[in-house]
């Protein structure tokens, strides 16, 4: 009867561990689907994505959702880009999460390419449909 019971609470400690981590995963999905989205230039997907209020803060220079979406079209017009998340880490307070992480990429424009290294955080916001962006930032690291 003891390893009942001792299996019982492992079941449940499991449990309730999956269940707290549950929330995240939304979270991290939307973050990986929104790097996606931009290495491929997917505008649809983007819009899915972001929240109404978006805000992006890239090097210092804020963008609203609009700008920020048509500053995407514009490149990739005649660019390509590719884009890695690596360090990926989400805490937060339901419905509110956050992520912090690196990426490291190629840009290639014409005969021009470059790679960059960039550290980007993330504020996301749950809704009955689910994880929303509502704020990026994102800053250029030295890849020396």
């Amino acid at each position: 009867m003891k390893l009942v019971w001792a299996w019982l609470a492992v079941l449940a400690a499991t449990m309730s561990f999956a269940s707290a981590a549950e929330p995240w995963e939304g979270a991290r999905v939307t973050i990986e689907s929104f790097s996606a989205a931009l290495a491929q230039g997917d505008i649809e997907m983007l819009g899915k994505l972001l929240a109404p209020e978006f805000r992006l803060i890239e090097d210092g220079v804020e963008y609203d959702r609009a700008a920020a979406l048509e500053s995407v079209r514009s490149a990739v017009k005649t660019a390509t880009i590719t884009r890695k998340i690596s360090g990926l880490q989400i805490a937060g307070r339901e419905p509110v999460a956050w992520g912090v992480y690196r990426v490291h990429g190629t840009f290639r424009a014409g005969a021009e390419s470059g790679a960059f290294e960039r550290i980007e955080t993330i504020v996301l916001a749950r809704s009955p449909d689910g994880w929303h962006i509502t704020q990026a930032t994102s800053a250029q690291r030295s890849t020396q």
